[in-house]
């Protein structure tokens, strides 16, 4: 028998039953669906969350004092003249003490842990925030270590009942348990900087987060004025990140007449290792999801045994007008194999089409790998011949005469 020929009596078989084959191929069909869908959705979902955390990262690096170093004294901190002598080398965009802290919100009567961000005119360049309402501060604002504050949106809506609201209210906010609160008038609300993710994983529990002048947070927090143990530093062109992290250990060493005792390290923003997370959640989540492609392929290989006996008898008499061996194998292979490629084909569309529809209604573009679905209609493809090949076996090897007989 001629392949097209086989192939068409294949077609032709599964359309008799038509409502049997697409139960048959129901299995195929939500497998490639679910997969595609949970890639892609899943894809989508960690580009949002994390792609704001890569570009607030890009070209600034921390450069610290090793406090440890035996060589540390106090004249070694970062100071505002420090500070300036390493604008006046003309290298860096800005630069900037980074101070954040663990902080404690009084939210609704109860301690939350919060976190705080020092904030001086330079760091909003380096680090800028999205309003939602209100304003940030102003040049004066930074030297007069007013009580005044900058909270999240989220943490704004969920005290006052908007962004809005929240404006000249009052917040209060603790470093330690045993301290008391200080309380700080809300200038401004800006935009969390997880809030993706927050609304990914529900809103009962979330860090809150808050920036307040560096002046302000020295005179209410810190025992040390005007002395930093960290920068953080922006490169005039990010893609000369390394060397810009070279050059200023060299000019430390220089401006302070010491060697080894700044250490120097790209901005971590946690996207890296959060991405790792997503990445090896949405893989393990696929594979569960892929398990129903194998019971789609029990599937195909039941219904082509029953195949076998109802067609018994079409069998003997192919043989018996001079079908070979291989020829029965090769109809029942490609019956098989049909029967896969179309539910595979059928559950791509479904997975593309509900991916759009869930991630609009959820706020995720999904991202489609074409690789990876092409990849998953050849897997397909290999189900049906590992699921097909046994009921082709068993048909090709049928006695003509016995069957004839049933």
């Amino acid at each position: 028998m001629l392949f097209f020929e086989m192939l068409n009596n294949s077609i032709l078989n599964l359309k008799v039953n038509k409502f049997r084959s697409f139960l048959t191929m129901l299995g195929i069909i939500i497998g490639i669906s679910s997969v595609i869908g949970i890639a892609s959705l899943g894809e989508g979902g960690q580009n949002l969350v994390t792609g704001k955390l890569k570009e607030g990262g890009y070209g600034k690096f921390n450069v610290s004092v090793d406090k440890n170093n035996v060589k540390f004294r106090n004249k070694y901190f970062f100071t505002p003249n420090l500070i300036n002598s390493l604008n006046e080398t003309n290298k860096f965009k800005n630069i900037s003490p980074d101070i954040s802290e663990n902080i404690l919100i009084n939210i609704n009567k109860e301690k939350e842990f919060g976190y705080l961000e020092a904030s001086t005119i330079e760091f909003e360049k380096i680090s800028p925030i999205q309003l939602a309402a209100g304003r940030n501060f102003i040049p004066l604002e930074y030297e007069s270590g007013e009580n005044i504050i900058v909270i999240d949106n989220i943490t704004a809506t969920q005290l006052y009942g908007s962004p809005s609201q929240a404006l000249n209210r009052i917040i209060r906010i603790s470093k330690d348990w045993d301290k008391s609160l200080i309380s700080y008038r809300v200038i401004g609300v800006m935009k969390n900087p997880i809030e993706n993710l927050i609304k990914l994983m529900g809103e009962e529990d979330f860090p809150r987060f808050v920036r307040v002048p560096l002046k302000t947070y020295e005179k209410n927090f810190s025992t040390l004025s005007n002395k930093y143990t960290t920068l953080i530093v922006e490169s005039k062109v990010p893609k000369n990140l390394a060397q810009d992290m070279k050059d200023i250990k060299v000019i430390l060493n220089s401006l302070t007449n010491t060697k080894n005792l700044y250490e120097v390290n790209v901005k971590n923003t946690g996207a890296e290792s959060f991405e790792q997370i997503l990445k090896f959640l949405n893989l393990f989540i696929s594979i569960v999801a892929s398990i129903s492609i194998i019971v789609g392929g029990i599937g195909i290989m039941n219904i082509m045994l029953v195949n076998i006996i109802e067609r018994t008898n079409e069998i003997g008499i192919r043989k018996a007008i001079g079908a070979t061996n291989l020829d029965i194998l090769i109809l029942f292979l490609l019956e098989s194999i049909t029967l896969s490629f179309i539910g595979s084909f059928i559950g791509i569309f479904l997975g593309i089409c509900l991916s759009l529809i869930i991630g609009y209604f959820i706020g995720v573009q999904p991202i489609f790998n074409y690789f990876f679905i092409l990849f998953l209609m050849l897997v397909s493809i290999f189900i049906g011949v590992v699921f097909g090949v046994f009921p082709a076996i068993k048909a090709s090897k049928l006695d003509p005469v016995e069957a004839l007989r049933k």
